[in-house]
Formats: structure tokens, C-alpha cells, sequence
């Protein structure tokens, strides 16, 4: 018997406790959505918003983020080799330097990565696989969020424990040694409540000498005291991966023996991410919320560039902490929220060409690429906003929105190499000089100012106009 590449087997242990079975047909649930860092009905938002929920995210039962992101309208993640991903919202694909700073990919609405400093590739460090909820803002995301939200943004909210079972396991199986694991647990009492789970991944690859083994881990504690509620998260990922190059040629991929080819084995990408979030909530006084979610963030990756001639191995890192806060409450009839957010970061970035480049097209674009170190920096970046956002409902049917954000940026960058286009030993290059060119050292700052005006019609209690 043959066994097609479509199949894929799986087994589960689930501790969960039966539902109930419901016959009589229930009214649909109000949709509600984070968009401003807090929960609001999807139809009174003035902007475009998907929310996949944790039905759909365990019914697909995705293997890599694009397959549940692109359930959502005017979303498209591209597979790339591995884990690797580009995404466009409601734009054309981006990659390279063209998509940082375009998208915004948040865990619990707090940003993954620090402003300015992001991997094209970064949504495989958020567990998908597992989350209990994922938002989708098309369209520059307001004044919540700031820089990065440029196109949209996506918003992977990970499960409360309340929300999960008490122990869960499943295991997958399919085709070029796929396997993968997934556990899960929660513990709740009086005042304090507990989770983990995980999910473990060994890919052989459908192509030759490009496996890859990924994991990923969350951990929830939330403890609610009175009126005051505390939540502390904690989630790591990390991913050794053995890239598949291109193939090239008019039909290549026509041909099996080529398509599962890999002309680039050498090629791998190393990468790991921690990140340790708080959420704390009290009222203060009768009418206002005070919401502070306090993070601290760590990155690295190496990879084998090896789209680039010469193929130079990069070598990054990001530390990070700070701090979104907010206050909401009411003004009469308004609703009001007003924040400050911080942020502090030390960033680096090393590359190094072992050899002379021979793989080039020519004498000249081999020779601009001398062996050895090519970049090496260091940056402290420092971002400090404030923002403030209303919302009044001028009739039963017609909802105003306004707000401004003001978001100051320093890079302070600290080249640790020769200045110029020169090799590291400072040697020019023959024809036109070195491809890799450093600036010296330097620091730039940016202040921007971001207003929104919204106006929502309630045409009923399905549709919204705005």
C-alpha cells in the first residue's frame, strides 16, 4: 500500500471535562477585541480587526503561523524554508529592511521585540500553536501601540489558566519524521491560579538536509486580591534549524528530484527568545482603572546568510525592558484612556565572512567582499511616549473617537570596527570600493506624532459602519 504525503496521524489525551450538549440554537456571543490594550466589541472599534478564536486556533491545528493567520481577511504569511515566514497586511510581501518597522507582533499586547529592532522572521517566537486567542489590526494599528504598526499588527493572546484544562497531552506523527508533542496543565485556587504548556517539534523536512526541532514554552500566574488583580507570564521558544536554499530555473519546481533538493546545506538558523511580562490592574477611586504591564526581553540568533554572496554568518542579540502603562476611567459621558510607555534596550550585531567570496557573478562582486569581520555594533536605544485616546457616544447609534500619541526615540550607536567601506583591517577594496560600509559612530534621535479620529455607525447588532 502506498502511503501519500497527505496523512497525518495523531493521538491525544485530553483531561478535560465534557460539555454539555446544547440543542436549542443560541444567540451569536458579542465579539470582543484588545485593540486598545483592552477588552471592547469588535463592532464599536473604529478600525479593521480579525479575531481568530481558540475553537479555530486547535481545529487547524497548525504546524506554522501562516496556516492560522491566513484564516483572517487581507492577511498573508509566506512560508519560507523551516519556520521562516514574510508577511504582508493588506500589503505587498515585505522582506528585508522593508518589513521592520511595518508590522507590530505583540504576545498579550505587549511588542516582542524592541522599537526599531526586529527579525522578519520573529512570529515563530510566539507560540500560535497554542494560544487562546489571535487578533489581526489591518491598517496603521492608532495610538496605542506606536512605532511598528505601520500595516497592521498581530496580537497572539496566550490562555488564562482558568481557561485551561487541568492536564492535557497530544501527540503528532506524519510523514518525513515528523513528530511533535504538546503538553499542558493548570492549578487554580482562592486567590492565586497556575499553567504551563508546551510544545515540542522534530521536522526531518520534506527536502534534503533541512530538519529543524523547535520548542516552546508558557507559563501563567494570576492571582486576583480584592479589587487588585496580578498576572506574571513567562514564554520561551527555541528553534535549531537547517535552512533549505532556493531552487532555481523555469519549472524548477516541476521536477521532484530538484524541489526536494538543497543547494545551500550549509545554511542553518539558531535563534532562542525569553520574555517575562507582568499585568497589574486596581481601580483607583470610583471611576478610574490604573493597568501597568511591566516586561523585560531577551533575544539571539545566528544565521547563515547564505542568499548573500560570500555567505557571512550574522550574529544578534536584543535585552530589553520596560513598561506600558495606562489609566481609564470616565469623564461624563466619555470614555477616556491616557498612558506613558518606556523602554530601554541594548542591541548587537556582528558579521563575519570566513573566506574569500567565490560564488559571485563576477571578479568584481566577489572582490567587494573581503573575508573576515563586516559589521560589528552595539546600540542603546531609549523610547519614551505618551498617549491619550476618548471615545463618546454622541447617540444610540453614532460613537466619536480621538486620540494623539507622542513618541520620542534616541539610538545611541556604537560602531566597534574601522569607520568606511573598507575590509576590517581597514584595507580598501579594488573597482569601487567595499559593499559593507560603516558609519561611525552616532546618535539619532526622532519625535513623531500620530492623531486618530474615528467615527462609528451602529447600523444593529451585527453591523458597524466607520
Amino acid at each position: 500500500m502506498k502511503i501519500q504525503s497527505l496523512w497525518l496521524c495523531a493521538v491525544g489525551v485530553l483531561g478535560t471535562a465534557a460539555a454539555p450538549a446544547v440543542f436549542a440554537a443560541e444567540p451569536l456571543a458579542e465579539v470582543i477585541v484588545t485593540a486598545t490594550r483592552q477588552g471592547q466589541a469588535l463592532r464599536e472599534y473604529a478600525g479593521s480587526v480579525s479575531r481568530i478564536s481558540v475553537d479555530e486556533v486547535g481545529l487547524v491545528g497548525s504546524t506554522h503561523h501562516s496556516e492560522i493567520l491566513n484564516r483572517a481577511a487581507g492577511t498573508m504569511i509566506q512560508r519560507n524554508s523551516g519556520q521562516e515566514s514574510l508577511t504582508a497586511i493588506r500589503s505587498p510581501v515585505l522582506s528585508g529592511p522593508g518589513s521592520c518597522g511595518s508590522f507590530l507582533f505583540l504576545e498579550d499586547s505587549v511588542p516582542i521585540r524592541p522599537v526599531g529592532f526586529c527579525n522578519v522572521n520573529e512570529l515563530f517566537e510566539v507560540n500560535t500553536e497554542q494560544a487562546g486567542a489571535i487578533e489581526i489590526l489591518r491598517g496603521p494599528a492608532g495610538v496605542v501601540y506606536g512605532s511598528s504598526a505601520m500595516h497592521g499588527a498581530v496580537n497572539v493572546l496566550q490562555p488564562a489558566p482558568r481557561d485551561l484544562p487541568r492536564h492535557s497531552f497530544g501527540f503528532e506523527f506524519g510523514p518525513d519524521e515528523y513528530y511533535r508533542g504538546r503538553f499542558g496543565f493548570s492549578r487554580t485556587g482562592d486567590t492565586v491560579d497556575f499553567s504551563a504548556q508546551g510544545i515540542v517539534t522534530d521536522d526531518g523536512g520534506w527536502r534534503a538536509d533541512a530538519p529543524l526541532r523547535e520548542q516552546k514554552l508558557n507559563m501563567a500566574l494570576a492571582s486576583e486580591r480584592g479589587d487588585s488583580k496580578f498576572d506574571l507570564r513567562l514564554s520561551a521558544t527555541n528553534l535549531n534549524q537547517e535552512t533549505a536554499g532556493f531552487i532555481q530555473g523555469k519549472d524548477a519546481y516541476r521536477d521532484r528530484s530538484i524541489a526536494k533538493s538543497n543547494f545551500n546545506p550549509e545554511a542553518y538558523r539558531d535563534a532562542y527568545a525569553v520574555r517575562l511580562v507582568g499585568h497589574y490592574q486596581r481601580p483607583v477611586g470610583d471611576d478610574l482603572q490604573l493597568d501597568i504591564r511591566p516586561y523585560v526581553r531577551t533575544s539571539r540568533m545566528d544565521f547563515r546568510q547564505h542568499f548573500l554572496i560570500g555567505k557571512p554568518l550574522e550574529e544578534n542579540g536584543q535585552d530589553s525592558l520596560g513598561v506600558l502603562t495606562a489609566v481609564h476611567g470616565w469623564l461624563g459621558d466619555t470614555s477616556l484612556t491616557a498612558g506613558l510607555d518606556l523602554e530601554v534596550a541594548d542591541s548587537f550585531l556582528r558579521q563575519v565572512q570566513e573566506g574569500p567570496a567565490t560564488d559571485g557573478p563576477s571578479e568584481v562582486a566577489n572582490a567587494i567582499r573581503p573575508a573576515g569581520k563586516q559589521y560589528d555594533y552595539e546600540v542603546r536605544s531609549i523610547v519614551a511616549a505618551v498617549y491619550g485616546l476618548a471615545e463618546r457616544m454622541l447617540s444610540e447609534r453614532w460613537k466619536l473617537s480621538g486620540g494623539v500619541r507622542v513618541e520620542h526615540v534616541e539610538y545611541d550607536y556604537d560602531n566597534r570596527m574601522i569607520a568606511g567601506n573598507t575590509d576590517e583591517n581597514g584595507i580598501p577594496c579594488p573597482f569601487s570600493g567595499c559593499l559593507y560600509s560603516r558609519p561611525a559612530d552616532r546618535t539619532d534621535t526622532f519625535t513623531n506624532v500620530t492623531p486618530k479620529l474615528g467615527l462609528t455607525f451602529l447600523a444593529n447588532d451585527h453591523l458597524a459602519v466607520y
